[in-house]
């Protein structure tokens, strides 16, 4: 009896330890079943985190499960971290999202001394800047297109609120797997220059971590033009490349090599031929070779300048008001536009460049002559110059306005040909018994418009202008419109009461108006009579 009691009593004894251990042995567990890490590692680190963060997408504060709902910030996560005073009574009650990434990569196998084990942004951040392993974000300056497998830094300037693991990235978004990103492990897509991003930790992987080309390429030059002896200064930028060079290409073939060093630089190179030329960055090393797109420079003959010219937007203006000129010019190390005047430099405008605008005011009356200049070691050239006419501050001039008919039936067109000067506002304006019918914007000094009328009349046509110093008008020009030939009642149709009309007209039953006569003369040879009836037949027909 005794022997059945201490049994009972050893087991009862046993239950009880194994609940007690069971509670702290739960309270320590850093892995779920819900959640659980299923990946295998492939030795690939920079493969191996982002898969690893893969399985815990979901998983959501609150239990070590990840499967409740809460906002404490109680995870697996900072269980596995470890407990932090002042957080909460059970130490673990804070921000988790660096602890996801530590965490994520101590399952991928990655040591302390790559991405550090801590809870803290900022000190995460220090760890890749004392390494020299960070990256400034696109917002911050920095040009480094982030890779799979890299540490994203959020906040602003160099002050990190939260973080997250690179998944993706094509070249303008960044894609993410995020803990405590909404209270749970979630993804997200950012453009690469929201100013959210404040830069990029940049792991030292091992193993097969950066089997991958060189990337980040690329080759800037300060000028894209020059003469042959002359030297042009190329910065480049190249990443994960042990074998490095710029490359300078002519007529599809290897021209010369210029080896390099580091992730970033800029060199000095002279031309001593002329011809095109392509210039790229490219680099090597054992998992492979890339290159950026190249730069093309022109390297020009040893000669004067050439393909001279200059445009403008106006050719007359008015004394003060400003005019854009145009230019190109190539091959030349001292550019201008001369501004001349009665066969003298009145001013000269310095420019640069093979291209560009400028615009000058005129401050003076006259005609003015304008020319694209340049010279070089080798010699000068110039332009055929373009003229500018500048009028005095006075009302528009040289006003006038020309019909090619004065006679038209309705609906038919008429052209009007029209000058004016020194006007910046200038018009057509079509006047109808004695009021404005019709007005028509026009522009520059002269030209020609057309205009249908619609409605038959007497119509007086105008140039006029005006511009700050005054307005002015030319004579106008009288238009007479008649109804269409055939619309002898003048009811806009052509129907058999037009038929009707010509009939009794011609079988003298009636007599027409002077208005209805000249709508009655169909063939316009002056005279009402059969040919007029048979063409009015055959409208009808």
């Amino acid at each position: 009896m005794k022997t059945g009691r201490r049994k009972w009593y050893t087991r009862w004894i046993a239950v009880c330890v194994a609940i007690v251990l069971g509670v702290g042995i739960c309270e320590g567990l850093t892995v779920c079943a819900a959640y659980e890490n299923t990946h295998t590692n492939t030795g690939n680190q920079r493969i191996d985190i982002v898969e690893v963060a893969k399985t815990q997408i979901g998983y959501h504060e609150g239990s070590l499960e990840g499967t409740t709902s809460g906002s404490n910030n109680y995870t697996k996560y900072n269980v596995w971290n470890g407990k932090i005073s002042g957080y909460g009574s059970n130490g673990y009650g804070y921000a988790w999202c660096h602890a996801f990434v530590s965490w994520c990569a101590n399952q991928a196998g990655i040591g302390t001394d790559i991405i550090p084990k801590t809870a803290g942004t900022s000190t995460g951040r220090s760890f890749f800047v004392n390494q020299g392993t960070y990256r400034q974000s696109a917002a911050n300056g920095g040009s480094y297109v982030p890779q799979s497998g890299d540490i994203i830094y959020y906040g602003s300037g160099s002050s990190p609120s939260h973080v997250g693991i690179v998944s993706d990235c094509d070249g303008s978004t960044v894609y993410t797997i995020e803990g405590n990103y909404s209270n749970k492990v979630g993804t997200r897509a950012i453009n690469l220059s929201n100013s959210y991003i404040i830069g990029y930790g940049v792991p030292n992987y091992r193993g097969n971590s950066n089997s991958n080309p060189p990337y980040n390429i690329s080759i800037q030059a300060d000028r894209t033009t020059i003469t042959a002896g002359e030297s042009i200064t190329f910065t480049y930028t190249i990443e994960n490349s042990t074998d490095s060079c710029i490359g300078i290409d002519k007529d599809g073939s290897r021209f010369d090599t210029i080896g390099i060093s580091g992730t970033s630089g800029s060199i000095s190179y002279t031309f001593s031929q002329p011809g095109v030329y392509c210039v790229i960055t490219a680099g090597s090393n054992p998992y492979g070779s890339a290159c950026c797109d190249g730069v093309w420079i022109k390297v020009n003959e040893r000669g004067a300048p050439f393909n001279i010219s200059i445009q403008a937007d106006k050719t007359t203006i008015i004394a003060g008001e400003s005019i854009s000129f145009s230019y190109t010019i190539e091959n030349s190390t001292d550019s201008c536009i001369g501004i001349d005047k009665d066969g003298s430099r009145f001013d000269t405008i310095g420019v640069s460049g093979t291209s560009g605008t400028v615009s000058y005011t005129f401050p003076q009356p006259g005609v003015y002559c304008v020319i694209t200049a340049g010279s070089n070691p080798y010699g000068s050239a110039c332009c055929d110059g373009i003229w500018i006419k500048v009028n005095e501050k006075t009302a528009p001039f040289n006003i006038s306005i020309q019909a090619d008919r004065t006679e038209i039936a309705m609906g038919e067109s008429i052209t009007f040909t029209y000058t004016i000067e020194n006007s910046t506002d200038s018009c057509i304006g079509i006047d109808k018994d004695g009021s404005r019918f019709d007005t028509i914007n026009v522009s520059g000094t002269s030209g020609s418009i057309s205009y249908t009328f619609s409605q038959p009349g007497v119509y007086c046509v105008i140039t006029e202008g005006s511009n700050p110093y005054g307005y002015k008008n030319c004579d106008g020009v009288w238009i007479e419109v008649t109804f269409p030939l055939g619309d002898l009642n003048s009811d806009n149709k052509i129907t058999s009461d037009d038929l009707f009309l010509l009939q009794s007209y011609l079988t003298n039953n009636i007599t027409l108006t002077e208005s209805q006569g000249k709508a009655a003369d169909l063939n316009e040879d002056g005279l009402v009579d059969g040919f007029d009836l048979a063409l009015l037949r055959q409208k009808l027909a």
